[in-house]
């Protein structure tokens, strides 16, 4: 997966990150400059340990470049991208992790920042192995932990079905003959951090309160099935698995309960060098907006900035990727992969949106290095279309050049 022929899924269990860097042009590329790295290397050993805590970190910087770009659009190419700072706790039976994170923009000569928790969880291990966690953890859903290898994260991410954190309760059953269980109840989001926005301060996508729609998202309930066959062979894994997930959108505005449901089913492969996964998502948005607003427009948003989505949609979701044996001179492992989405969505009218990135990603002890070709319709972080293009969508046709630079510590 994440690092050569032989990675094991829990080797993609690394750092993910994304940024919305912000340039001089309109908000699609506001948002676009930079963006979310899929795989990542395993952390280092941290700056330093205390007794059973171990803290470290990461920076990035960031190189774009856009088709649809005027030229004096291109003076901040190189950006400053995310500085993180973690500590993992483990002493055999108490568990926990938490992250923060800062992200910069820049736009018409003006600094801009924004930060937030990335997650932050206490847990348990039982003699058999299983977890409970609390606090703000990985939503249990779909592929995990990554449903894609790219910086640009899939379709799904952007409806929050993907690598998807917020506040709860959640149990992770051990390994019973291939078979595992993950179950979880979230009270509520992650919560809004340091920004601009009224609400979309935030790593993962959630439904929001931006302006006058006056949702929430309360009382989420996940589970998730999976099997996994040819254990304990170094060469072939293959996993099949089953996600459901309902919960409550209330809105404060009309005192009215609407909910939103969400649906999976997953199949992640490696054979040798070659790893190959197939995902479907079906999901609906359920909101009682005040009048005015449009019911098959819900308001998301992350990383200080909110946009439309379709309230209701299907995923496809198709990868494929291989670890050449021949070595580099610099990097210690490398994969190249094509990674492909599509949402097409249930309100009449609604164009399709399609997210396609082909690209590669290179690592070599703490430093990991992606290079990815993004191009789709819609798609608001390699198009133009960054407001409506999940909503109403477009059928303009774009693409993006992305290569972040990553030393983990």
């Amino acid at each position: 997966m994440a690092e050569g022929a032989a990675a094991s899924l829990e080797a993609r269990q690394a750092d993910t990150g994304r940024t919305l860097i912000r340039g001089r042009f309109t908000v699609a590329a506001l948002a676009a400059l930079t963006m979310p790295m899929m795989a990542a290397p395993a952390w280092a050993d941290g700056l330093f340990e205390v007794g059973p805590v171990e803290f470290g970190g990461a920076i990035r910087g960031n190189v774009t470049y856009r088709d649809y770009n005027t030229p004096d659009e291109f003076d901040d190419w190189f950006e400053f991208d995310t500085l993180i700072a973690r500590a993992d706790f483990d002493s055999g039976r108490f568990i926990g992790s938490a992250q923060g994170r800062l992200y910069y923009y820049h736009q018409d000569g003006q600094d801009h920042d924004t930060a937030f928790v990335h997650h932050a969880w206490l847990g348990y291990r039982f003699d058999d192995g299983s977890e409970v966690h609390a606090g703000v953890h990985q939503v249990p859903f779909g592929l995990l932990p990554y449903a894609s290898d790219n910086w640009f994260f899939s379709i799904a991410y952007y409806v929050g079905l993907e690598d998807d954190y917020d506040l709860g309760f959640k149990y992770v059953s051990p390994d019973w003959d291939g078979w595992s269980l993950q179950a979880a109840w979230y009270i509520g989001d992650e919560g809004d951090g340091i920004g601009r926005s009224e609400d979309s301060a935030r790593y993962s996508y959630d439904i929001v309160d931006e302006g006058a729609n006056g949702n929430d998202e309360e009382n989420q309930f996940n589970l998730r099935v999976a099997r996994t066959f040819f254990q304990g062979d170094d060469d072939r894994s293959l996993e099949l698995g089953a996600s459901g997930q309902w919960g409550e959108v209330p809105n404060d505005i009309t005192g009215q309960d609407g909910d939103h449901w969400a649906a999976a089913v997953h199949l992640r492969g490696e054979e040798g060098r070659f790893g190959y996964d197939l995902e479907f998502v079906t999901y609906d948005i359920n909101q009682k907006v005040p009048a005015g607003l449009n019911p098959d427009v819900v308001q998301m948003g992350a990383f200080d900035f909110p946009y439309n989505v379709a309230s209701g949609g299907e995923i496809y979701l198709a990868n494929l990727r291989y670890s050449p044996e021949y070595k580099l001179p610099f990097f210690e492992s490398w994969t190249v992969y094509n990674n492909f989405s599509v949402l097409t969505k249930d309100p009449s009218g609604f164009e399709d949106t399609i997210h396609n990135i082909t690209g590669a990603y290179f690592s070599k002890g703490p430093w990991f290095v992606t290079l990815d070709y993004g191009v789709g319709q819609g798609s608001p972080f390699i198009t133009r279309d960054f407001t409506n293009g999940l909503a109403a969508g477009s059928n303009e046709w774009d693409s993006r050049i992305n290569l972040n630079v990553a030393l983990y510590y």
